[in-house]
């Protein structure tokens, strides 16, 4: 879940529930609108300023370990994870994603916990 926290008032400060997440947040960004961009285990999810929250690509990214996320000023989000960079690239109205691996494991598999390179 994202939460507001107040910093007006009396101390300690208040937690406000703002939006649902569909899993654990890894990371998160804000976009030019001020959208707050969240990876998850389950995805990655844009939450409005209004606590609306848009689904922009499913996947179990729980056990890839993603560790960072950006977006550039065109939109391209780019998700840092333990062997390889997922890139979600605006297209049609929704987003096409791209992994990004080292030159020398062009083809890997997933294992069901790991992402292992089978040739390069």
């Amino acid at each position: 879940m994202v939460l507001s926290i107040s910093r007006e008032g009396p101390l300690p400060p208040s937690a406000t529930f703002y939006a649902p997440l569909d899993g654990a947040p890894y990371g998160f960004t804000k976009d030019l609108s001020g959208n707050v961009i969240v990876v998850t285990t389950k995805g990655i999810v844009r939450v409005k300023s209004k606590g609306e929250v848009q689904k922009l690509s499913a996947a179990n990214y729980g056990s890839l370990y993603p560790g960072s996320v950006a977006i550039t000023s065109s939109g391209v989000i780019y998700v840092g994870m333990r062997h390889f960079v997922t890139r979600l690239t605006p297209a049609n109205g929704s987003y096409r994603e791209d992994w990004l691996v080292p030159a020398d494991c062009a083809k890997f598999r997933w294992t069901g916990s790991d992402c292992q390179c089978t040739g390069g």
